[in-house]
């Protein structure tokens, strides 16, 4: 496999376990979009005479987030007929803050109307690591889903919208 051209690329997407020590926790804004990114390798090296090669790959912008990232990667080989082989890795990003992260003691499909609700929060630090966090604001909101039906192109169709009404709020030490 020597003399082989190599392709690479870099996806960066939100992660939905990040912390595998922390189940049941969900970190960052639960309604927040992530806009997946990519980074094509360029320049890579072919493989040495035995079949190996070394390579530095760069992970693109990285979106503005609370949410935890992780990056997936591809390595392609190309062999001379124009066959590829594909390796795969899927790796966490580290954060470039604390990330704050809730486990609700009720069932996620929604809170009892009028109960008290009971929350665990945690912080950790980029290695996943629980520090704590003095004055972290936080809001409560109530989140109603309604689905708007329209027809497109002969075939019925909906869209969520969803609309957010603050319940209340303050602050906390972690």
């Amino acid at each position: 496999a020597a003399g082989l051209d190599l392709e690479a690329y870099v996806t960066v997407s939100a992660a939905e376990q990040a912390f595998p020590d922390w189940q049941g926790y969900r970190f960052g804004l639960t309604d927040e979009r992530v806009e997946t990114v990519q980074n094509i390798a360029a320049g890579l090296p072919q493989t040495d005479i035995n079949g190996h090669a070394e390579l530095a790959l760069r992970l693109p912008d990285l979106p503005s987030t609370t949410r935890p990232l992780k990056a997936d990667i591809a390595v392609r080989m190309r062999e001379p007929g124009g066959r590829t082989v594909e390796q795969n890795a899927s790796l966490p990003v580290k954060a470039e803050q604390p990330m704050i992260g809730i486990r609700p003691g009720f069932d996620t499909g929604g809170a009892p109307e009028g109960q008290p609700l009971d929350f665990n929060a945690i912080v950790l630090d980029a290695e996943g690591k629980r520090i704590g966090a003095k004055g972290a604001a936080w809001t409560l909101k109530r989140l109603t889903y309604d689905y708007q039906w329209f027809n497109a192109d002969g075939s019925w169709r909906y869209e969520t919208i969803v609309r957010a009404a603050k319940i209340d709020g303050g602050t906390a030490d972690i």
